[in-house]
């Protein structure tokens, strides 16, 4: 499939996907927050608010998919992995440190969160394990999407989004039908996205060149990198403010 076809028919799933995400906002989350109860869902709403001010990329995922199509378009494969391992193992580097300071957070929760009671403590506990987990083993394959761009799958990545979304949804369901609650809600979660990743992974591996060549090394690219995923991070706050 071209370039144009991939644009529309990802337009036509986007289109899919707010229609979807409409419905659910209408139909299944006031249903899912009341058996649920305001009081769980509340909790998992502030963990993963919580985690997300230590898991993120700072642009380096737009960053990265800038770099790839420049390279692809100057047909330069050799690049394209050498940025990849360079990237990959800059992430792994971040991966380590919030992996560190969310051992050292988890051990303050209860000195954090004072006003939460001991039975929410505990609760914020386990959903902090859950998805403080799925983040980090997550966290180094952000750049996925960015390859995905470059090589213009813009269908696959569209296909992925409402998957999750239909597959949270429905998963979501039938474990609240069986009985199962908030600790569900962060599993399944957590479980699509491992799915997501696995679809998007095997796809570039199998339908791409991309090897990523994690001998290579470039302090010049990698400050690049850097420089300009701040600038874009700084441009989009400014946006927002």
């Amino acid at each position: 499939m071209n370039s144009s076809s991939q644009i529309k028919l990802g337009a036509i799933i986007s289109y899919g996907a707010i229609v979807f995400n409409i419905i659910v906002g209408f139909l299944y989350t006031p249903w899912m927050i009341k058996q649920i109860g305001k009081s769980d869902y509340g909790l998992y709403i502030l963990v993963t608010a919580f985690l997300s001010y230590f898991v993120m990329d700072f642009g380096l995922g737009q960053t990265i998919a800038r770099f790839l199509s420049k390279y692809k378009a100057n047909n330069e494969p050799e690049k394209i992995n050498q940025m990849l391992g360079l990237t990959s193992k800059f992430y792994l580097l971040i991966n380590g440190l919030i992996l560190i300071t969310l051992i050292v957070v988890y051990f303050f929760i209860e000195h954090i969160f004072v006003e939460l009671s001991p039975v929410e403590i505990e609760k914020f506990k386990i959903v902090y394990l859950i998805a403080g987990g799925f983040s980090l083993i997550s966290f180094p394959f952000m750049p996925l999407d960015g390859v995905l761009i470059a090589y213009e799958r813009f269908v696959l990545l569209k296909l992925c989004d409402i998957i999750s979304k239909v597959g949270i949804v429905i998963l979501m369901i039938i474990a609240l039908l069986l009985g199962y609650k908030l600790y569900a809600l962060v599993a399944i979660n957590a479980a699509i996205g491992m799915l997501i990743i696995g679809i998007k992974f095997f796809y570039l591996s199998k339908k791409t060149s991309v090897k990523i060549d994690f001998r290579y090394k470039s302090k010049k690219l990698l400050g690049e990198l850097v420089k300009f995923s701040f600038g874009y991070r700084l441009s989009e706050l400014h946006k927002g403010f």
